[in-house]
């Protein structure tokens, strides 16, 4: 498998600098690789990852949701930037287990050329710092890995949360983000009211959660892939937003709980009154600045959140 991977990785990358007429020549020091799942704004996609690549010297691992129909020209669009390797394997639906599986894949991908760093972002979160700022930063916490950790047992919230993994959820067989969401909702409601009465309670337990997105260091990267097998990922296949349990219950319980910086170093807005998460504009640069965070979601292509795009620009050149 990994000879494969590192095959693919490596034929896409030559590809590249063949198109190009030239090898991307680099300076010495740390390798970041960004891990990018995303289903919409492919225009947007591309002028992300032309920064990343152009500007901050990123390699770039994106998966792209195998239900969004993407014309051959945008994914060699994406390709002719230079060291970008695009992905469709999975059909992401919300809250299954196949958005993971995505980074499991990405991760797999990227780990073979043995990057410093891994980002799992998704496609609407940007960096809002400039290339100094960036690695200056991740040099001095080389040894550290960035995953937000919320222990939840014992707490008032532990009762709802264990309702996600204890029963069944089948959200791979349907969208809960789709034009039947309430059908669904009342579906999973109703089923677990069943399963409790005759008793039905898988044996599965977890004890963390958090966001999925996160930046993760070599080392421990290799630990997950050879820690990861069909049992653990089998134990979040039947979960209510598995994503939340998956990362953080492999590394809370590895030898490299100590590693953890507890922070997804993303700035996000979750008020009842906006999106949620809020889509980003120029009104909340400020806030975003105060935060200290390294990037910020989501932007989408839309005028409002572009223009915060374009200020963000002019601050990393």
């Amino acid at each position: 498998m990994n000879n494969c991977l590192q095959h693919m990785v490596k034929e896409c990358f030559a590809n590249d600098a063949d198109k190009n007429k030239e090898c991307i020549v680099r300076e010495e020091y740390m390798r970041h690789a960004m891990l990018i799942t995303a289903y919409k704004d492919m225009n947007l996609l591309y002028e992300l990852c032309k920064i990343y690549c152009d500007k901050f010297d990123f390699d770039c691992f994106i998966h792209i949701d195998k239900r969004t129909k993407v014309k051959k020209e945008v994914v060699n669009k994406l390709r002719s930037i230079g060291n970008v390797v695009v992905v469709q394997k999975y059909k992401v639906k919300w809250g299954s287990y196949y958005h993971p599986m995505a980074f499991v894949y990405l991760l797999q991908l990227a780990q073979t050329e043995q990057y410093d760093f891994y980002h799992c972002i998704s496609a609407n979160t940007f960096v809002g710092k400039n290339k100094k700022q960036f690695y200056d930063f991740f040099e001095e916490h080389k040894n550290n890995n960035f995953v937000e950790i919320i222990s939840f047992k014992g707490n008032e919230s532990e009762a709802a949360i264990s309702e996600w993994y204890k029963y069944y959820h089948y959200p791979f067989l349907y969208d809960k983000r789709g034009k039947c969401k309430r059908v669904w909702d009342y579906f999973e409601m109703y089923f677990i009211k069943i399963q409790k009465r005759i008793g039905i309670e898988r044996k599965v337990d977890f004890s963390y959660k958090g966001y999925l997105y996160c930046h993760l260091n070599n080392t421990f990267v290799e630990y997950f892939l050879n820690t990861v097998d069909k049992k653990y990922i089998n134990s979040l296949k039947y979960c209510h937003v598995c994503e939340e349990f998956f990362f953080q219950n492999i590394i809370m319980n590895s030898p490299y709980a100590d590693s953890i910086i507890n922070d997804s170093l993303i700035f996000d807005d979750w008020s009842p009154n906006r999106e949620r998460p809020a889509i980003l504009d120029s009104n909340d640069y400020a806030m975003y600045v105060k935060s200290g965070k390294m990037f910020l979601r989501k932007i989408e292509d839309i005028p409002k959140s572009m223009q915060l795009f374009h200020m963000l620009c002019k601050e990393i050149d």
